[in-house]
């Protein structure tokens, strides 16, 4: 849980590129900003190139107050950069059907060329009791009662008029990622109920807002206190992975502890396998025609953060692990400073090799987590590859 209450602080800052090129060994350092800096979002450009989303922070109490995107070459030097000082952040980015970028703030959408220039074009964008997501084909807003039910989605155009609505409560869990096909998007939520006897699932709806399939996921525990679906990614064969997890109490304490499986779905949505890894698992991905499975370990004793990676073969068969200890003398701004960890944020395949973006934190007091918003920096480390 202290894990995931740090993602969740770390998404609120901002980001700043360097040259460093993907060919490069070792971790490339992704910031050089004095205060608090972090992409949160990424898309993928037709070309290869990806374009980074975020925030940069001017001030040591401000923790982002300058929006930026920054567009990579496939070999990891600056393509573009654009800087924003009329918004506080770019949340989001994506690539629209018409070959533009649309890129969410905290007001609206702002709609770039491929090559980082402005078009003009903006979409505002009410506040919303609920969250917004941008896809190829429009925004996505998810309306919520609290801050883990939502009440119905919406599917919104660029111009801003409604596509569809769905009303069901469990379509989309708060903080999940869609994803868009061309005939659909593909859900990934919990099903309506109270949360420990309410199951994760998997839903997916044409652009008419009706229900092609859905697939109710099974339980890894017998006794839960909430379970859900998420670091879903679509494979080369038209089917879905990601990480099936269950909160449980440890009795006798006020903690928890996370089952967590990695799952493998095809095209339909149906369950192919599940492999119970641990309680430690967070993101998975497909590369090089395998499946790999992210966690993360931190050892206070030596200061070192671990990403560990497990892989598997199509059918779920175990091929073996690599990981990639991260020292703060990668990243020469942290050198000095003594209470530090890493938390990770995308598993990023490209050209030239599987990359797993984090985020590296300091703060003065390791009991104070919200101080690491304060003073971070953003990174790709180079996945060890089977």
């Amino acid at each position: 849980m202290r894990t995931i209450r740090r993602l969740f602080l770390l998404c609120v800052c901002a980001a700043l590129l360097c040259s460093a090129a993907f060919a490069e060994t070792g971790i490339i350092d992704l910031g050089n900003c004095e205060y608090s800096e972090n992409f949160l979002k990424y898309c993928r450009l037709p070309d290869g190139r990806l374009v980074f989303a975020g925030f940069q922070g001017t001030m040591k109490d401000n923790m982002g107050d300058k929006a930026r995107l920054l567009c990579l070459n496939p070999d990891g030097s600056v393509s573009w950069e654009y800087l924003d000082d009329k918004a506080d952040g770019f949340l989001d980015v994506t690539v629209t059907k018409e070959n533009t970028l649309a890129a969410l703030y905290d007001r609206g959408v702002k709609f770039f060329s491929l090559d980082g220039t402005p078009t003009g074009k903006k979409l505002s964008l009410l506040p919303a009791d609920g969250f917004y997501d941008v896809t190829p084909g429009g925004v996505m807003v998810c309306h919520r009662e609290d801050s883990a039910v939502a009440t119905y989605l919406e599917m919104l155009d660029w111009d801003g008029n409604v596509l569809f609505r769905v009303d069901e409560p469990e379509s989309m869990w708060v903080g999940s990622e869609p994803i868009e096909e061309e005939d659909g998007l593909v859900l990934f939520g919990q099903a309506a109920g109270d949360a420990a006897e309410a199951p994760a699932k998997v839903t997916k709806i044409d652009y008419q807002g009706n229900k092609v399939w859905e697939t109710i996921l099974p339980f890894l525990s017998e006794k839960r206190w909430n379970t859900g679906i998420s670091g879903e990614t679509k494979t080369e064969d038209g089917g879905y992975l990601g990480i099936l997890w269950d909160y449980v109490e440890v009795p006798g304490t006020e903690d928890s502890e996370t089952h967590r499986a990695l799952v493998k779905l095809d095209a339909k949505g149906q369950v192919l396998w599940t492999k119970d890894q641990g309680d430690d698992l967070w993101l998975a991905a497909e590369y090089d025609g395998k499946y790999v499975a992210q966690s993360h370990d931190y050892d206070p004793a030596t200061d070192v953060s671990s990403f560990l990676y497990q892989w598997f073969d199509t059918e779920g068969n175990e091929l073996g692990k690599t990981n990639y200890a991260i020292r703060e003398e990668e990243l020469p701004r942290f050198v000095d400073r003594k209470n530090w960890d890493a938390t990770v944020e995308d598993l990023i395949p490209t050209e030239n090799g599987l990359w797993q973006r984090f985020t590296f934190w300091e703060v003065d007091d390791p009991e104070e987590e919200a101080a690491a918003s304060f003073c971070q920096d953003t990174g790709l480390a180079p996945v060890p590859v089977l």
